[in-house]
């Protein structure tokens, strides 16, 4: 659902300020994550726009999922958006993420590696290889 200028419900509340909000819409309302408003920024282009005031949704949005590769029609990707506001805090929650995001997946790989499951009288438990 978008309003009559084009934007989710994700992005008019980030764009508003109702962070506190923004977890039962992605939860609950089953928000559209990559969708794409006017000029075609997804919520995760709306953040980076907000410069500093956008640091908090960021984190809220990328926690969350989304996509940070999609670009506008700008030909801007999300990463494009916050380091042109020049906002330390919006590189920052990038880093973090794609970090985080590395670190889990190195993590299920090498658990994964070596470990399997076995059931034993209808339980499941994993042991070492």
């Amino acid at each position: 659902i978008k309003n009559i200028e084009g934007y989710t419900i994700l992005q008019l509340a980030i764009r508003n300020g109702y962070y506190e909000c923004l977890e039962t819409i992605i939860i609950d309302g089953k928000a559209k994550l990559d969708k794409k408003g006017p000029r075609g920024n997804t919520a995760l282009h709306e953040c980076c726009l907000l410069g500093l005031d956008g640091a908090e949704p960021l984190r809220i949005r990328l926690k969350h999922g989304g996509d940070a590769s999609w670009l506008n029609d700008k030909n801007e990707s999300v990463i494009d958006v916050a380091a042109k506001q020049n906002c330390p805090e919006l590189l920052q929650a990038f880093s973090k993420y794609q970090s985080e995001k590395m670190l889990k997946q190195h993590m299920k790989n090498s658990y994964d590696d070596h470990t399997r499951i076995k059931t034993i009288h209808d339980h499941h438990s994993s042991e070492k290889l």
